[in-house]
């Protein structure tokens, strides 16, 4: 059989999800999920030299320089052993000058793009928190347009079965766009500094200007992932030759988005195996590969669901 990827990237939009797919990708591929961001605020914690001079760009939402950002996940990547044992890359390349500064170094055999709709990202990264346990969790509920994100709380939401309301653990309601206020599952839990929507914005704003090129550079080992807030309602379908359209399929082409439905209080297992982000890359289309990145990036959606939803 194929060697499996070693060298994967991951590429989208601040608060699309990367950590999230990360750890649960890593988890099954095998891979150490490596965040660049982590990297950026332990520097900064420890007050070293090279903490104090990126303080500055983190706190503004600005990219860290390429040279500072290059140093510290390379020094990383030597130090931990991980070049030669593989891993995934969350936060880098995130210019087109760190993009080859890694493809010369440690080219990546694949790159993961995650796209999600822009409002429901600023809502997640707004709402976005971290846990005394060092987990990250969301405190938003998200219902609109097709979408049904519960929050991600320490402990499982639940569906209230007299009523069908999504509560907390604690057993306080849930409501639909509005951040959760229960003070038992929210205390403990800290916002970043860099989480404002200020801030959220102009990140997103230097994304479109500066990142958006490093999609198009690594489309020869891309594969996209559109995120949609839905679950496809059935496997993905095998492409006939020559066919490239078909549904959920690495190569498939754009065949319209799969059906929404939400995923609250559904069973997790009714899901399982199933592709909720459908993945479409031509160039990797054949690639006896590209399938297992498919269903680990199902299996990760899953328990996703598992985390966030009804138990």
């Amino acid at each position: 059989p194929a060697a499996p990827f070693r060298r994967i990237v991951l590429l989208g939009a601040p608060g699309v999800g990367k950590g999230t797919y990360a750890r649960r990708l890593g988890a099954t591929l095998g891979l150490e999920h490596v965040v660049v961001g982590d990297l950026v605020r332990g520097e900064i914690k420890a007050g070293s030299a090279v903490g104090r001079r990126i303080q500055g760009y983190a706190a503004r939402g600005d990219l860290v320089p390429d040279g500072f950002v290059l140093d510290l996940v390379f020094a990383h990547l030597d130090k931990t052993g991980v070049a030669s044992k593989g891993f995934l890359l969350d936060g880098i390349p995130r210019t087109i000058a760190q993009a080859q500064a890694l493809d010369a170094r440690l080219p990546p055999d694949l790159a993961l793009h995650l796209t999600m709709d822009e409002e429901v990202m600023l809502l997640k990264m707004t709402a976005r928190r971290l846990g005394p346990d060092n987990n990250v969790y969301n405190v938003a509920y998200i219902k609109r347009e097709g979408w049904d994100m519960p929050p991600l709380l320490p402990e499982p939401t639940h569906v209230d079965e007299a009523n069908g309301t999504l509560r907390c653990a604690h057993g306080s309601e849930l409501r639909p766009n509005e951040h959760v206020t229960c003070a038992r599952c929210v205390g403990g839990l800290t916002m970043r500094a860099d989480d404002t929507e200020d801030v959220c914005r102009h990140r997103l704003r230097e994304y479109k200007a500066q990142s958006l090129p490093v999609v198009d550079h690594y489309a020869p080992i891309r594969l996209d992932f559109e995120i949609d807030g839905g679950v496809t309602p059935v496997p993905p379908e095998a492409p006939r030759p020559g066919d490239r359209r078909a549904r959920g399929w690495p190569g498939g082409g754009r065949a319209g988005k799969p059906k929404k439905q939400a995923v609250t209080g559904r069973s997790a297992e009714s899901i399982a195996g199933m592709p909720a982000h459908v993945a479409r890359r031509e160039p990797l289309r054949g690639s006896p590969r590209a399938p297992r990145v498919v269903g680990a990036m199902a299996r990760a959606s899953a328990d996703h669901v598992r985390g966030c939803t009804a138990r």
